[in-house]
């Protein structure tokens, strides 16, 4: 299982509230300054699905938390920080870099600058 996710649940359970899982995206952008023929709806269904699949098996062991997922086409660090403004607590991970301790990543170091929460930082494994 996720430790991100299985922390952010376990939040969730424990003081009652609603889980919103945010998953942005930002090449969206970059494949239409390329050239490319985007279709954003369909591009949206399919992560939506991967982000619902993702955290499918954590939700049956959590079957009282509602879960809205937000998917957003945009810098993650933006999301993040807009999904802060209304959130009691931001989870997010942070990455193993074969060192002994996990490592902020550039994402988890602006959503720290940037959150208008809380902010818990999870290892990732």
């Amino acid at each position: 299982m996720d430790p991100v996710l299985d922390y952010a649940f376990e939040a969730a359970a424990l003081h009652g509230a609603r889980l919103r899982i945010v998953h942005a995206w930002q090449t969206f952008a970059t494949l239409i300054e390329a050239g490319y023929a985007v279709d954003a709806d369909q591009i949206e269904d399919d992560l939506r699905k991967e982000v619902v699949a993702a955290y499918q098996p954590v939700r049956r062991t959590h079957p009282g938390v509602e879960v809205a997922d937000d998917i957003v086409l945009e810098h993650p660090v933006t999301a993040l920080a807009n999904a802060s403004q209304s959130a009691r607590l931001l989870v997010v991970g942070a990455h193993d870099r074969r060192w002994s301790a996990p490592q902020l990543g550039s994402t988890c170091h602006g959503v720290i600058h940037h959150a208008r929460c809380p902010v818990a930082v999870v290892p990732a494994h």
